[in-house]
């Protein structure tokens, strides 16, 4: 009895927590980390297809590194929303809050993520047709157009699912002086 008396606060607790979720935002997230993970996934399969160390091969992996990132943030995010820890992202020193026009942001994203898109898949097409070393040199850059959808894809999910978008610092002056 007293172990029953033990866990009944323990189990109250994680049924609060576990409704404290929003579940429009959980659904979004899971359908994000299922379409990443998939598209994780092609791409080691479409890397196998190059030699390890070629161009392609690391055109590929460059690509699959991006989603790879992007879905490690949103499982963290996800994991976040389902165990209710909250969490602050610290950027240069000072709290980080989503920008105030994320939704226009948002927008133009996805007007420069649907072009980036069209160009990766003509130049696949135009690839596809070719082949030996004129054919190699338009699969290399159809993975050149690949990347930015890639780059423009974690700067959406950032942005929607409310996380900073990493950027290398800018050195000071001082820096680049040494």
């Amino acid at each position: 009895m007293i172990r029953i008396l033990m866990f009944a606060p323990l189990l109250t607790m994680s049924v609060l927590v576990g409704g404290c979720a929003d579940p429009a935002a959980t659904e979004a997230l899971r359908i994000d980390v299922e379409r990443l993970r998939a598209r994780v996934d092609e791409g080691k399969k479409e890397r196998i297809k190059y030699g390890e160390g070629s161009v392609l091969n690391l055109l590929v992996s460059m690509r699959v590194a991006s989603d790879e990132h992007t879905l490690a943030m949103l499982e963290q995010k996800s994991a976040a929303l389902r165990w209710y820890p909250r969490f602050t992202y610290t950027v240069d020193g000072q709290s980080w809050k989503p920008p105030a026009d994320s939704e226009v942001q948002l927008r133009v994203l996805e007007v420069e993520l649907a072009k980036a898109q069209s160009e990766a898949r003509v130049e696949r097409a135009r690839a596809t047709g070719m082949g030996g070393l004129i054919g190699m040199i338009a699969q290399m850059n159809a993975e050149l157009k690949a990347m930015p959808v890639a780059q423009l894809e974690y700067q959406m999910m950032a942005l929607r699912h409310g996380y900073p978008i990493y950027l290398t610092p800018k050195p000071s002056f001082e820096e680049l002086k040494k």
